[in-house]
């Protein structure tokens, strides 16, 4: 299980593996012998995470008939819709009202750097994203970005963090339930 847990995080496994889930309290698999791998299945199980990572995060270019409405739309339009409702449905309220209404006020006016700077940062963990944004966390190289600087500015600025009833409501309409 560590294995796989650190080929996903993209970091080299360690070549020995449990068998099962275990926790302080589990005695599940101690009488189990560990599962090794072989370089070569190490190498190979990277390569194949480094592909379907790219393969997810990849903007698509085709969609399905009847996924396309009543009316088509190009796939850079699909694309910006996709961040749209990625910004507002991360998991976790806080950042659900200030990526949501970030993106909803400004993804169709990004120029196709700024997109790819938000989707790398769209495609970070949720708390991470409000840790960055807040100010919490120093911001990894990767994602220091003039987007970055953007998302923090506008959380510095944005009354959601504000307790009050009528700034909720007025940010309502930008949520998407």
């Amino acid at each position: 299980m560590l294995a796989r847990a650190s080929i996903l995080c993209g970091r080299a496994a360690p070549r020995m593996a449990a068998r099962a889930f275990s926790t302080e309290h589990s005695s599940f698999h101690a009488n189990l012998p560990p599962l090794s791998i072989t370089e070569a299945q190490e190498l190979r199980a990277q390569v194949r995470n480094e592909q379907m990572r790219k393969e997810h995060f990849a903007s698509k270019a085709e969609y399905p008939d009847a996924s396309q409405g009543e009316k088509a739309i190009d796939a850079d339009m699909a694309n910006r819709k996709r961040v749209i409702y990625r910004s507002k449905q991360r998991g976790w309220l806080e950042v659900d009202l200030l990526l949501g209404r970030w993106a909803s006020e400004n993804v169709m006016s990004l120029t196709a750097d700024e997109l790819r700077q938000y989707e790398d940062i769209l495609n970070r963990e949720t708390i991470d994203i409000f840790n960055f944004i807040s100010g919490k966390d120093t911001v990894p190289p990767e994602i220091d970005t003039p987007m970055m600087k953007r998302l923090q500015a506008y959380c510095k600025t944005s009354p959601l963090g504000k307790a009050s009833l009528q700034g909720f409501l007025d940010n309502k309409k930008y949520m998407s339930n």
